[in-house]
């Protein structure tokens, strides 16, 4: 029996329109009325740089049965719907026992590619997992019936209706409004700019040399340039509540 990779190859997607989403999405238990009663036991948030893509994850559980729980993860890939299609085969391959292939489902009406299985619930899919344009959903549900294909679904509905566009790129903002010099000595320091009283996180990508905050100023990040001579991007993630960032790039010459 062949990987889900070779049963579903890359042929099936949707690619003939515009792939990215062009407005956030922010993820609100109160959004959806399959988690009226659910808490958020624990949110974390990064950023993935293969493929590139901004991660939120939540742990969330029922007010009423903590034993009810679910694990919800967007990934919405800033690459495109290839990096989307990818993040949704790792996640089936990401656990230590293989899919069961009697419960196993992909359906036609979730998502541009989906997949649901069951491990103790045959009559429940417990697992989830869909890509909308280049966002990836996964749900995971301990004893939470068929809550995780219910769930899927609503979240479906509301990423098919978001606009789309061709790709990201980049615009102004903090690096700019920094002053952000154009050339840097080998291995010096170069300020870029500080993250004071907002909610965003600020996540940095850079093609040489590396991006750290300022042991005395946790708001401030600098650049510390490498010892080779040369080109290098800084690219800024400014990420809100929700799963789209803004993007800032500034070129520098180290010297």
């Amino acid at each position: 029996m062949g990987s889900l990779r070779e049963d579903f190859p890359p042929p099936i997607r949707p690619v003939d329109r515009p792939s990215v989403v062009a407005d956030d999405f922010v993820f609100r238990l109160g959004d959806s009325p399959e988690l009226a009663r659910f808490r958020i036991d624990h949110e974390q948030v990064g950023l993935l740089e293969t493929p590139l893509t901004v991660h939120r994850r939540y742990a969330l559980a029922d007010a009423e049965d903590p034993d009810v729980q679910l694990r919800l993860d967007f990934r919405l890939c800033l690459e495109g719907v290839d990096g989307a299609f990818e993040s949704l085969y790792r996640f089936t391959e990401s656990f230590q026992r293989p899919i069961p292939r009697d419960t196993l489902k992909s359906f036609r009406d979730l998502g541009d590619l989906s997949f649901a299985w069951s491990w103790d619930e045959p009559l429940a899919s417990e697992v989830v997992g869909f890509v909308r344009h280049n966002v990836m959903v996964s749900i995971r549900g301990v004893d939470a019936g068929g809550r995780p294909e219910r769930l899927a679904r609503e979240l479906d509905t509301r990423l098919r209706a978001l606009p789309t566009r061709d790709r990201y790129e980049p615009g102004s903002g903090a690096l700019d409004e920094a002053g952000v010099p154009a050339v840097v000595g080998r291995g010096a320091r170069l300020t870029l700019a500080a993250n004071r009283g907002g909610t965003e996180r600020w996540f940095f990508l850079t093609t040489a040399g590396s991006v750290n905050r300022d042991p005395k100023d946790p708001d401030l990040w600098y650049y510390r340039a490498g010892l080779a001579s040369g080109p290098a991007e800084i690219w800024l993630y400014r990420l809100g509540p929700g799963l789209l960032p803004r993007i800032e790039r500034v070129d520098v010459t180290v010297e």
